[in-house]
């Protein structure tokens, strides 16, 4: 009897286990968490009204670079993120199509991490609401490049770009988009009203 027994529970846990995986990768649930962190160093400022914004590069622990969508939030010290949405908005997609990595910086006299302070500036503009005329920088080049990235990609300019989806982890930190060195994939959030939720 005993042995009838544990066939029996063993069949069943292995049903039910069987049945959780089956479950899982039916309805498409992702358990994968990508790791993000900061460089140390920030990349250079711009001047709006009387602030001064700065900011660091970002990155994946898979070597993708990530863009910031919430200016006034900690930025990511290692922490694990999860997928939340994917961009729909195609203003937001222009900008990122339109700066860096699709731009390289020795095409332009700027080095990748100008052209890639300069995407973020202007990502932040556009998720602002900020008039990208008042935006200032001594370096003359990084100011233009801001405004043409930022136009550009308000008029939906090269908006074609792979997928964007955003990642969480807490109120506190930024989210975050991810682009792909080579292509354009990524992270983002957006306007709540041009982000389709997953799930």
């Amino acid at each position: 009897m005993n042995y009838f027994r544990k066939i029996f529970l063993t069949c069943a846990v292995i049903i039910i286990l069987l049945t959780t995986i089956t479950n899982s990768i039916c309805l498409g649930i992702n358990n994968d968490k990508v790791v993000i962190s900061t460089e140390s160093k920030k990349i250079d400022y711009v001047k709006y009204n009387n602030s001064i914004i700065s900011s660091k590069k970002i990155r994946d622990n898979k070597n993708y670079i990530g863009y910031c969508l919430d200016i006034h939030r900690a930025y990511p010290k290692g922490e694990e993120f999860i997928e939340i949405a994917t961009v729909k908005d195609k203003a937001l997609k222009g900008i990122i199509a339109n700066g860096y990595p699709n731009i390289k910086g020795q095409l332009l006299g700027l080095t990748d991490d100008e052209v890639y302070f300069a995407t973020q500036i202007a990502i932040w503009s556009y998720q602002e609401g900020y008039n990208i005329d008042k935006i200032t920088s001594s370096n003359k080049s990084i100011e233009s490049l801001i405004k043409s990235i930022y136009h550009k990609g308000i008029k939906e300019e090269n908006s074609e770009v792979a997928n964007l989806d955003v990642f969480y982890t807490s109120e506190s930190v930024q989210r975050i988009i991810l682009i792909e060195d080579s292509a354009s994939k990524g992270i983002s959030d957006i306007k709540n009203d041009s982000i389709q939720q997953n799930g």
